[in-house]
Parts: C-alpha cells; structure tokens; sequence
C-alpha cells in the first residue's frame, strides 16, 4: 500500500514508479463510523511544535506497506489516496482530506 498525496507544491520529484493517482478528483472516504477524525486547531498546533512541515506535489509516496519507519503525517491541504498495488493493477482504498491524518500513531502516543 502507498499513500499519494494531491497537489499542494514541492521541492522533490516524485519517483519513477509512483502510482499515478489523481487523488485531487476523488471523494474524500466518508467518516461514517468515526475512523477517520478530523484534528482540531489545537491539536494541529501541538502537533507543529514537534513536527516538520513537508509540501508533496502530485505522484510523492509517501510511504510503502512494509518500508517500515514510517512517519506520522497530518493533511493541511489537498488529498491523499491510500493505494493498494498490485503486480500493475492499483486500488485506491481510501482518501483523506484536510485535518486528517495517517501513518505511525505510536509516534504519537509513545507505544
């Protein structure tokens, strides 16, 4: 699986074999059963004391089931689409919206 972020701008390029995703057109996934929050203001604040800020651009993973590592990521603009792939064949699984977020929670609670 591969998050891939909606245009917001960056410095990097995207790699070669990034999924090509247009998360910008797709529905952000329905929070029906409250698994997908949304962070307050204060919570996206405490969150940019500790955290670095990093602008993606269209086609950026980042990050690869099982790279292991990951990072904790919260979504200020634009989309991410949660990408499953397969040999060719890719499967957007979810996308996320401004003030959610994805990634390693154990950064966050200490686990």
């Amino acid at each position: 699986m591969s998050s891939s972020p909606a245009p917001q701008g960056a410095d990097s390029q995207a790699p070669p074999d990034a999924p090509e995703t247009d998360s910008a057109a797709l529905n952000e996934t329905p929070d029906v059963y409250g698994a997908y929050p949304r962070l307050t203001d204060q919570q996206i604040a405490a969150l940019a004391a500790v955290g670095v800020p990093r602008q993606v651009k269209p086609g950026d993973v980042l990050y690869r089931e099982g790279d292991g590592g990951c990072e904790f990521f919260v979504i200020i603009e634009g989309k991410v689409a949660l990408v499953e792939e397969f040999d060719d064949n890719r499967q957007v699984l979810g996308v996320h919206g401004p003030r959610r977020f994805l990634g390693e929670l154990g950064l966050i609670t200490g686990q």
